[in-house]
């Protein structure tokens, strides 16, 4: 069992969306050293448990409860599927895929594959939002769609095709778990675009450079060009532009005063016509994150610790004033809790929490920032904090007069 997938130094499907867009860029990013992340880690083990239990049919029990029950969650989705689609349905986990308009490989998290149906599952733990299919230029996932001609190649075609992405650690609009379906001729334009790009060896550079993490791009010259003659609005840092010249170098420091915190200052002016005017950004919104959380009484907490289960014992702390005793934090008590009442099924720990600790927990209102309007949080509205307005039952309802900018 692999936990964590296998791909290709060339063309893994993990990279798509650069290589697609970029094909010379296969020549150099190999190149660059890679070195595993502390999330990629932990997706590791995430995948892990997900592969453990399709096979096997056992629930992750892990040191981490909030990842068991994402995987869990997932798990369900699975069998659903499973039963949706009937007789003749296999899930496989981890599949190695060889994708011949590659001539490489990937190993996708999941492929469900049906009388009618091949499905590719894709379980991410990051926390910036990954879609399925692009809510703006309907483009859908490379990574997902490179998966699906591999799992065409290996069980042949099938009249219908889906992809599906489960990102529990992202806020979304249309929740952790999201599907696209995809048509044929989606397939056979996103082949002939695969097939190119394996055939060309162009530099090419757009606003996938800054979508996709590319290694070279700091080095680019192709993406200075880009970013010269697009301007501002795209912008650019000079830890970015080791690739020009003197002359050129000369020129961007004259630019920098306009162009520094260029981001910022738009998120800055959105953020105040939002709060300020009650206006509409189209594709933008704000919305309040969580404040931090703290305990109201630290005694009562650590009463209804110690009735739900935890040890209690009194250790002597010493004289020494490197050390300090705390009491467990809210989060940390939390993913007590979660542990102690997981046999119990995924939603009994929530039972407990609400009903003993909610009361005892004191949580400071979270700063407002701008996301898009994917976000799953709700949108903050002027005035909202206060609450909702009597209306009077006889008055009538206007129409919503906010500005649209």
């Amino acid at each position: 069992m692999a936990g964590a997938a296998l791909h290709a130094d060339f063309y893994p499907p993990s990279s798509a969306a650069r290589y697609l867009n970029c094909p010379g860029s296969v020549t150099i990013v190999p190149l660059y050293p890679h070195e595993d992340s502390a999330q990629s880690l932990k997706g590791g083990v995430s995948h892990l448990a997900l592969e453990i239990g399709i096979l096997f049919g056992i629930r992750p029990r892990s040191a981490d409860p909030v990842m068991d029950e994402q995987v869990e969650v997932l798990l369900d989705w699975v069998q659903e599927r499973r039963n949706e689609y009937g007789l003749g349905t296999v899930v496989y986990p981890e599949q190695q895929l060889d994708i011949p308009e590659t001539g490489e490989f990937g190993t996708a998290d999941i492929v469900i594959v049906s009388p009618s149906v091949l499905h590719i599952g894709d379980h991410k733990d990051g926390y910036v939002t990954v879609e399925v299919r692009d809510p703006k230029t309907a483009e859908l996932n490379d990574q997902l769609m490179t998966y699906l001609l591999g799992a065409i190649a290996k069980y042949g075609e099938r009249s219908r095709y889906a992809l599906t992405i489960h990102q529990p650690n992202a806020s979304h609009l249309d929740g952790a778990i999201r599907t696209a379906w995809v048509t044929a001729q989606e397939v056979a334009d996103f082949r002939l675009r695969t097939e190119w790009a394996v055939g060309s060896r162009e530099f090419r550079a757009g606003p996938w450079c800054k979508k996709v993490y590319c290694e070279h791009r700091g080095a680019c010259a192709t993406f200075h060009a880009w970013v010269l003659e697009a301007g501002a609005p795209h912008g650019w840092h000079t830890s970015e532009l080791n690739a020009i010249d003197g002359q050129q170098l000369s020129k961007a420091l004259d630019l920098s005063d306009i162009i520094h915190g260029y981001r910022g200052e738009l998120r800055k002016e959105a953020t105040r016509r939002i709060l300020q005017m009650d206006a509409l950004i189209p594709g933008y919104k704000l919305v309040r994150i969580t404040g931090t959380r703290e305990w109201i009484n630290e005694a009562n907490a650590k009463q209804m610790l110690i009735d739900h289960g935890a040890p209690h014992f009194e250790a002597p702390i010493g004289g020494d004033v490197l050390y300090k005793r705390t009491f467990l934090s809210v989060k940390a008590a939390e993913d007590f809790i979660r542990l102690q009442y997981r046999e119990f099924g995924r939603g009994k720990w929530k039972e407990i929490w609400d009903e003993f600790f909610v009361p005892n927990i004191r949580e400071a209102s979270g700063a407002l920032v701008l996301e898009r309007a994917t976000d799953g949080r709700p949108a903050h509205k002027r005035g909202s904090e206060f609450g909702e307005l009597n209306i009077p039952h006889n008055s009538v309802p206007t129409a919503d007069k906010r500005i649209v900018i």
